[in-house]
């Protein structure tokens, strides 16, 4: 018996087929689920999109799936919420970016992850903000240790919670085990 999941699954591949829509995408999938969608499904995902950020980076995941032709797309990028967005654009490494690129914080945050292939989904308090998130949003580049002072700040800091029943995925579960996870089974 197919379940609910698989009905729906086939559901929307035949809006692929009838051409009622271009593509498909799945929200929060770990690496290891959208590569078991990917062994069954008639149309691949082309998005993955999941809360991406410094403190929030999933490198693994968004190398991985990217080479698989699934595009990670950011949301969350200035770190969750507006509440906990001081966590992030806040953070001492950002505001230090942002100072010496003369920029602000968002835009350091969001340059992030388009500079490393991501597109953003930033949110903004109003119109003003948001044109000033992405004003310059082309114009400039972080340098290699801008970019690493960044990645440093990857502590797996996750600000939005996962719905009842959902599960976060292991952050390296799939794809290519790291080789020092794999000498250490030895």
């Amino acid at each position: 018996m197919a379940s609910s999941r698989d009905v729906g699954s086939r559901s929307l591949e035949a809006l692929v087929d009838e051409g009622l829509v271009r593509g498909l995408g799945v929200s929060n999938c770990s690496t290891a689920q959208v590569e078991g969608l990917l062994r069954v499904a008639k149309h691949k995902p082309l998005v993955n999109e999941v809360e991406l950020h410094p403190l929030l980076a999933q490198r693994k995941m968004v190398g991985v799936l990217f080479r698989q032709g699934v595009a990670c797309v950011a949301y969350a990028p200035l770190g969750g919420h507006y509440q906990d967005q001081a966590e992030a654009l806040g953070h001492p490494v950002v505001l230090d970016i942002a100072k010496r690129n003369d920029r602000t914080p968002a835009q350091v945050l969001l340059r992030y992850n388009m500079q490393r292939g991501v597109p953003v989904i930033p949110k903004a308090s109003s119109p003003p903000h948001l044109a000033e998130n992405i004003a310059h949003a082309f114009d400039w580049r972080l340098t290699n240790a801008d970019k690493a002072a960044l990645d440093a700040l990857d502590c797996g800091r996750r600000f939005i919670a996962a719905l009842p029943g959902h599960e976060w995925g292991d952050a390296e579960e799939g794809g290519v085990a790291k080789p020092s996870l794999v000498l250490k089974q030895q």
